[in-house]
């Protein structure tokens, strides 16, 4: 295990074989909806933190969050509602 740790990235994928559909009836209540959703389902937590990252063209990228004044400001992001732990 590394000393400075690992890190988790988690995508959801959506392929035909994780797609799940429901009829919902709208708003209005005139008419059916089919709402599209792709599992597993996970839930979310809002969370502050000084930076994110992000993925693209190949590599990760870490992005900070600084206003005007070249400060970093803390960024409000979504975080994965699951807890790894780890023992030796």
């Amino acid at each position: 295990m590394p000393k400075d740790g690992i890190f988790v990235g988690f995508e959801r994928l959506k392929v035909e074989k994780n797609k799940f559909e429901k009829t919902i009836r709208s708003a209005d209540n005139q008419s059916n909806v089919v709402q599209t959703t792709f599992c597993p389902f996970v839930l979310y937590n809002q969370v502050e933190r000084d930076y994110s990252y992000t993925f693209s063209g190949g590599k990760w990228t870490r992005e900070l969050t600084t206003n005007a004044q070249g400060t970093s400001n803390k960024k409000v992001i979504y975080e994965p509602a699951i807890n790894l732990i780890l023992v030796n």
